[in-house]
């Protein structure tokens, strides 16, 4: 016996967060164009890879870590039974991953494998606010084999947020120089001020203020990308401050970001948001 099914065939946007559970099914969702969902905190919980199947046709997607890492666990485990999971209409991604570790960055590299999306034209990546992975890369992820068979031949845009430059995610940003043969624009934005800790935190502000322009404005940083190998010749790479970002390269679920933090008051059911014609 389910506890909620949803037949919506004129569904055309759908907003899903908190917990995902085993027995939530869609019967009919065959107009939907644009699905968010995040479950930051609640990765124990949820079968966010059977709604992920569900979801093939959709053209805009956010997802978080908590699928990233039931896709990665699960192809990982057993790929022969996982399968393929296509999102062939796919042409906006955007993945909200709360640590950029190793296992994390692993898990990415097999969702691009696994859930392929040969069509996307945008691809947009918030990374954690706090930095996770300032370390050297160990010797069994140098041993891990990335994709060879992937190749984004529609990518024009891809922006990271709250970029630090980690080892973890200057591998990424090569994986994605490498794949991506017509890419327009990388777009780096660096992590905000936490303006929420009030007039006592204003040093600290300041110091983080700092620390993110020498990020941006690094020149070792710029001649380590532009010496990147790039599939596309002409891609531009834009190094921003977060209060330089440009809205124009923003992605449909911009004002849906969820931080770990907003979940203290969520409930453990799932949140819908439906919007149809």
């Amino acid at each position: 016996m389910c506890f909620l099914e949803i037949s919506a065939p004129r569904l055309r946007s759908l907003r899903e967060y908190g917990r995902i559970h085993q027995r939530h099914r869609f019967i009919d969702v065959s107009s939907l164009v644009d699905v968010f969902i995040s479950s930051v905190g609640r990765e124990g919980f949820g079968n966010y890879t059977k709604r992920l199947s569900d979801l093939t046709h959709v053209q805009i997607l956010t997802i978080c870590t908590a699928t990233l890492r039931q896709v990665g666990g699960a192809a990982g485990y057993n790929p022969q039974e996982f399968g393929l999971i296509q999102l062939l209409k796919l042409q906006e991604l955007q993945l909200l991953v709360d640590l950029m570790s190793e296992e994390e960055l692993k898990n990415i590299f097999t969702f691009f494998q696994f859930c392929p999306a040969p069509n996307i034209e945008k691809f947009f990546i918030r990374l954690p606010v706090d930095p996770n992975d300032l370390n050297g890369i160990s010797s069994d992820f140098n041993a891990f084999k990335k994709p060879q068979d992937i190749t984004f031949n529609h990518l024009k845009v891809v922006k990271l947020n709250n970029f630090r430059g980690s080892n973890t995610e200057m591998i990424l940003v090569k994986f994605l120089l490498q794949k991506a043969v017509i890419l327009e624009y990388l777009v780096i934005v660096a992590p905000s001020i936490d303006l929420e800790k009030g007039a006592d935190a204003e040093s600290t502000n300041s110091s983080s203020q700092c620390k993110n322009n020498e990020i941006m404005g690094s020149q070792s940083l710029r001649d380590k990308l532009s010496m990147l190998p790039k599939a596309s010749p002409n891609v531009n790479i834009i190094l921003c401050d977060f209060m330089e970002d440009d809205t124009g390269f923003n992605p449909l679920h911009t004002e849906l970001y969820c931080e770990r933090s907003l979940f203290s008051s969520v409930c453990e059911p799932s949140i819908y948001n439906y919007v149809s014609d």
